[in-house]
């Protein structure tokens, strides 16, 4: 969709304006030259205006013989069209608007499973703005005694849900160790009486 090989019969002029798309960007034009018992063909290129250059040159005359060169230089210059044709104002707006909206994403995402891990919890003062716990446990200003005793609530809740979590990690890390070292030693007896058989 961006990038177009116009394969074009003998001295049939071809305009890119004719083709009406917003994505076509660039066009690879490909006449046979009419010669007897030889297949030649001539390659022109033409891209709009926000498209820079691409490699490989074209020779002059720019003209191939068939076979495995003429292919080559057809798929190397169709890759560095499309690469080429993605520097285009009209598809930069739109890789930078992606590229925004996936960290978006990720920023997100991590927010939350932060949020979800250290049972952090998120104030919203009188203002109407959204305070995080550090600011809500004493590093911004108290407004009243009520304010104090939510945040002082929640830090507590804070610290029991991060030590709770911490521990069951510890807990559970050990409880494998355990697991594989039973299982080490095991293999390791069942290896040595396996050997006094033999």
């Amino acid at each position: 969709d961006i990038v177009a090989i116009v394969f074009q019969e003998e001295n049939t002029p071809f305009m890119p304006t004719m083709i009406a798309s917003h994505f076509l960007h660039s066009f690879l034009v490909v006449q046979p030259d009419v010669l007897p018992l030889v297949n030649r063909y001539r390659v022109a290129v033409t891209a709009r205006l926000d498209v820079p250059f691409f490699e490989p040159k074209l020779p002059v005359p720019a003209e191939f013989d068939a076979g495995p060169e003429f292919r080559d230089f057809i798929l190397r210059k169709l890759i560095n069209a499309e690469n080429a044709s993605y520097r285009a104002e009209q598809f930069a707006k739109l890789e930078a608007r992606t590229r925004c909206s996936l960290l978006q994403t990720l920023h997100d995402q991590l927010q939350a499973k932060t949020q979800e891990f250290s049972g952090a919890v998120n104030f919203v003062t009188d203002d109407g703005l959204m305070v995080g716990l550090d600011a809500a446990c004493g590093v911004g200003e108290q407004q009243n005694g009520s304010a104090s005793a939510t945040t002082t609530a929640a830090g507590a809740s804070f610290l029991d849900g991060f030590f709770r979590k911490a521990l069951s990690v510890k807990i559970r890390s050990q409880s494998v160790e355990s697991n594989l070292a039973k299982r080490s030693s095991s293999s390791a007896s069942s290896s040595s009486l396996t050997n006094t058989v033999i």
